[in-house]
């Protein structure tokens, strides 16, 4: 996914996420949250110019994902994270991945060690012109 939409993406959930407690906090039902944080998302979405469809798609998707979960027995954020989880897979159904493709490079925040051949020991070789043994610290 290009970044404009990972930060809608983003921009999105934390408007429903927000708009989601901040009803629970104030005495509304679940379902009646879940609207409000739905009526976020839209909003934020359509104001950074999403197509109408996509905005439908997510609507959708987390509805039926926060109806299906209520009716198992999820508590209100478990049903919530559920309506979430619901959208990110349509979204990526309808849209692609959501992830931006790596081809093979890690993530600007993956910070494990690079893996195959890059000398003795898994070690990088030593700047050319310092072979040898290095003496002790403070010599």
């Amino acid at each position: 996914m290009e970044p404009a939409m990972e930060d809608m993406a983003d921009a999105a959930g934390n408007a429903a996420e927000t708009a989601y407690t901040a009803a629970l906090d104030s005495g509304a039902s679940p379902v009646e949250a879940a609207s409000a944080a739905m009526d976020a998302a839209a909003g934020v979405m359509t104001d950074m110019g999403a197509p109408p469809e996509m905005v439908n798609t997510m609507v959708t998707s987390a509805s039926e994902g926060f109806s299906t979960a209520m009716d198992s027995g999820m508590d209100p954020m478990q049903a919530f994270d559920a309506a979430g989880d619901s959208v990110d897979e349509a979204m990526e159904a309808e849209y692609g991945p959501m992830e931006p493709p790596t081809d093979g490079m890690p993530s600007p925040g993956d910070m494990s060690p690079p893996t195959g051949e890059m000398g003795s020991d898994d070690m990088m070789p030593p700047p050319p012109g310092t072979e040898g043994d290095m003496p002790p610290p403070g010599e």
